[in-house]
Order: structure tokens, then C-alpha cells, then sequence
């Protein structure tokens, strides 16, 4: 089978269809294995491209770096300024500033482009 890259949505279904296929075999031979491999690689390039990861809401990616690195809301605190703003923050009833954004980034290592994104609050 001779691959070539995936350039459009009807070749990434088809690429798809046949990587399921070969999943799907009781056995694969050294061959199907290495066109595995190739349509796999195929597939993940096209959909980098074609299809981008959204970013995450910036109070979900603080709460999520919070469980990831053991940290309370009080821990926030001295990164933040207080800990009502710190609540009021992860509440969602104020906004990040641009200077907590900076402090979130160097502290947290959160991107910037993920902590810049707008968000709705709770009223």
C-alpha cells in the first residue's frame, strides 16, 4: 500500500477506517505493523493541524494545576493578593487581572495565552 500524507477530511476518514482495521486483526504481520505506524503518524499530523485542542476556561486550568500540585485556595493567597480574591477568583465572580495573570503564570507555570482567554462570570 503505497501512504501518502492525509490532506483532507475524506482521507482522514479513510486512513481512520483502515486504522481500525488493522487494530482490529487477531494478528498483524511486520507489514500491517509498519502501516500502522505510518497512518497513525498520518493521522496525528492532519488532526494537529486540522483539528486544535482548544484551550481550557483559565479558572478550569488553575483549579486543574491546583489538584495537580497538591495546592489549596490558601496556597493562592500570597500569589494572588488575599484569600477572598482568591475565592472570588475561583468562584468566578471576578475577573483575573492582568497582574494576577503574570503571578498565576510565574507561580503556576499556566500559559499565558490560556490565563489571557475571556470568560463569563456567575452573577
Amino acid at each position: 500500500m503505497q501512504l501518502t500524507a492525509v490532506s483532507n477530511q475524506e482521507e482522514h476518514s479513510a486512513a481512520l477506517d483502515r486504522i481500525t482495521q488493522l487494530w482490529g486483526l487477531p494478528q498483524i504481520t511486520p507489514k500491517q505493523s509498519n502501516e500502522l505506524e505510518m497512518l497513525v503518524s498520518l493521522v496525528q499530523e492532519y488532526e494537529a493541524e486540522h483539528t486544535p485542542i482548544p484551550l481550557p476556561d483559565p479558572v478550569a486550568a488553575i483549579i486543574f494545576r491546583m489538584e495537580e500540585q497538591g495546592l489549596t485556595s490558601k496556597d493562592l493567597a500570597p500569589i494572588i493578593g488575599s484569600q477572598s480574591l482568591v475565592e472570588s477568583i475561583l468562584n468566578k465572580t471576578k475577573s483575573l487581572t492582568p497582574t494576577i495573570i503574570q503571578r498565576l503564570h510565574k507561580s503556576l507555570n499556566i500559559p499565558l495565552d490560556c490565563l489571557s482567554q475571556q470568560y463569563d462570570l456567575s452573577n
